[in-house]
């Protein structure tokens, strides 16, 4: 279970810390291990809401995920729990020698290791490739070049293609595009409420599709790029799913007109990566490079990253996550250079997305 799992926010205004004292109590009930929640430490609005139960559940999973909690110490902005594997930020209201409210962090590992990472991912039972460069190089890799589904993520390629018909001026950003009937699928983003016949401009389908992982809006720079501006791109490891729905070809047209080979027939014909991997197939090392390539472009400036990298001056991202599919690839700029850490997980199961993230920044701690 994921330490993330335990980021509940109970929706204090102001969290506050006073010294020795609340140090003290926190070590005797809480750095415990059968942790004191009874209701005798906290406020009746806790008590109330969220409970006692939700208390206790947080604080045992943070000792079965971590092991023993050592010693509760001053930070730089509060308090945080040692235990024998983690440091767990930790926040708190206090008020008349009560609890009114608290929140967990997400851990660091001070004893972290590549070996311990790839223990817990190893957990989740599926595949898994990692890339990370430092200042231009490469620093730690696992199955960096192997060919991974990375779900929606795999749209980033799609710019290649619109960049190449822009430069033998064959399209602008400022052509549009009519949204069609069978353009309107479930979707996450805003495209979906708008009324059939809306033009709406490349560029925006640009933003739409990268910041807010609209779907549609992908679904609509496909239509607009064409297919034969794609042949390029399908060259690569596929599978059929996304290119059905997207293109609106059975998968036997499909592979016919852009020539799959055999390899990639196989992919394609497989059961398992038909009914759980979407889209294309790309390596972390090979996301490094292309969201790296896109660092001029502001749209991967303002997409919002879960994860947070150190020093950071410029941070760039991309991610996707659903049945049996995650990936995320962050890179960002220091005084250096430029960074990058690609997490991809394929696996015959849903993901658990947090531990997934965690997981992921925890490559990135240790690529720093």
């Amino acid at each position: 279970m994921s330490i993330l799992s335990f980021l509940v926010i109970f929706s204090y205004s102001a969290f506050s810390f006073t010294g020795k004292k609340e140090i003290q109590f926190l070590e005797k009930n809480f750095c415990q291990k059968i942790p004191n929640v009874s209701s005798s430490i906290f406020s009746k609005s806790f008590l109330h809401e969220p409970g006692i139960d939700a208390a206790k559940e947080m604080l045992t999973g943070l000792t079965e995920r971590f092991g023993k909690c050592k010693k509760v110490k001053e930070g730089n902005e509060g308090v945080y729990f040692e235990f024998a594997e983690a440091r767990v930020p930790f926040r708190f209201r206090w008020s008349d020698n009560k609890i009114e409210g608290f929140e967990f962090g997400s851990a660091s590992y001070p004893n972290d290791s590549l070996d311990k990472v790839e223990k817990d991912l190893d957990l989740m039972k599926g595949e898994y490739s990692y890339y990370s460069f430092k200042n231009g190089k490469k620093k730690f890799a696992a199955r960096e070049s192997e060919k991974k589904a990375v779900g929606r993520s795999g749209e980033i390629f799609l710019l290649s293609a619109l960049e190449k018909l822009i430069a033998n001026k064959k399209a602008k950003l400022s052509d549009s595009i009519a949204i069609q009937e069978a353009d309107r699928i479930e979707s996450s983003g805003i495209l979906v409420d708008w009324p059939i016949g809306t033009f709406v401009s490349i560029d925006s389908l640009r933003y739409f599709m990268i910041v807010q992982n609209d779907a549609m809006a992908s679904d609509l720079l496909f239509r607009f790029i064409g297919k034969s501006a794609l042949k390029e791109l399908a060259k690569k490891p596929l599978s059929n799913k996304e290119y059905e729905d997207v293109i609106r070809l059975p998968l036997d047209k499909f592979m016919k007109e852009v020539g799959a080979d055999k390899e990639q027939k196989r992919l394609l014909e497989s059961d398992w990566r038909r009914t759980k991997f979407l889209g294309w197939q790309f390596s972390a090392e090979e996301m490094c490079k292309e969201v790296i390539a896109r660092k001029a472009d502001p749209i991967f400036s303002v997409a919002t990253s879960p994860l947070e990298p150190k020093d950071s001056e410029k941070t760039l991202y991309i991610g996707s996550w659903q049945e049996g599919i995650s990936h995320g690839t962050v890179a960002w700029l220091t005084k250096q250079g430029w960074n990058c850490v690609s997490l991809i997980y394929n696996g015959p199961e849903p993901i658990d997305v947090e531990g997934f993230h965690e997981a992921h920044q925890r490559l990135m701690d240790l690529s720093q």
